[in-house]
């Protein structure tokens, strides 16, 4: 999977120490901006602040200042004498940096700088598939769950992931709780292994099962199959 490259843009998040200042520059300038409601990963961890969101602007992503450190490592300061705010570096007086180009990028130790980009590290997943593109995942991200859902990362992938990476579908049969793992249409379809499910999957909605021989969690309802387990009865390669 190819590195994303993601363009932190800085500048309308300075909070009320830039919107003191508005009457030196002349009339406020209004924008009105949204929640940006997709997952934001930071070094493998979920960023999750409803008091300080990520939002966005004209497809411009906008970070709040007060979160930069936390985020980058990148030091910022409140300069009361200068009024003015202070990113990277450790004078208050007259700094002498290398900043790179807008569209390069940052190295360690720089300023980050409207236009800097920022190279990611990939994301943990399965095949080249990020653990956050999972519906579930999403979900238990903007309902801010305690506990995330198993991750392909960790050995774990959902139904919707394996029908969306392998092609292969979990669903039900006429039989009650008699499930069937399956590939091709439903007019020429292949059944690539079959199972009767335990009586406690009837009231259960989290746990772990194993079912002859196949690791199952369940998860507020949904059902995720231990990759390996998948490989053993060739569901999956």
């Amino acid at each position: 999977m190819k590195k994303q490259l993601i363009t932190l843009t800085i500048g309308m998040m300075l909070g009320a120490a830039a919107a003191s200042a508005v009457p030196v520059y002349g009339a406020a300038k209004q924008f009105v901006l949204t929640l940006f409601d997709k997952p934001v990963i930071v070094n493998g961890k979920v960023y999750t602040d409803k008091e300080q969101p990520i939002l966005n602007y004209a497809g411009r992503t906008y970070i709040p200042l007060a979160k930069i450190g936390e985020l980058t490592g990148v030091e910022y300061r409140w300069n009361a004498a200068k009024k003015q705010v202070e990113i990277g570096g450790k004078s208050s007086g007259h700094v002498e940096q290398s900043n790179p180009a807008p569209g390069s990028t940052l190295p360690q130790g720089g300023i980050l700088k409207p236009g800097t980009v920022i190279e990611e590290e990939e994301e943990p997943g399965y095949k080249g598939h990020a653990d956050s593109e999972d519906a579930s995942y999403q979900i238990a991200v903007y309902e801010q769950r305690e506990k995330l859902p198993p991750l392909m990362s960790e050995g774990w992938i959902s139904e919707g992931m394996l029908l969306k990476i392998e092609g292969v579908l979990f669903n039900g049969t006429t039989t009650p709780y008699v499930v069937e793992f399956t590939t091709g249409a439903s007019d020429r379809k292949k059944v690539l292994a079959t199972l009767k499910l335990p009586d406690e999957f009837k009231t259960a909605s989290n746990g772990d099962f194993v079912v002859s021989g196949l690791g199952i969690r369940l998860y507020y309802g949904n059902y995720f199959f231990n990759i390996e387990d998948l490989r053993k009865f060739n569901i999956i390669e």
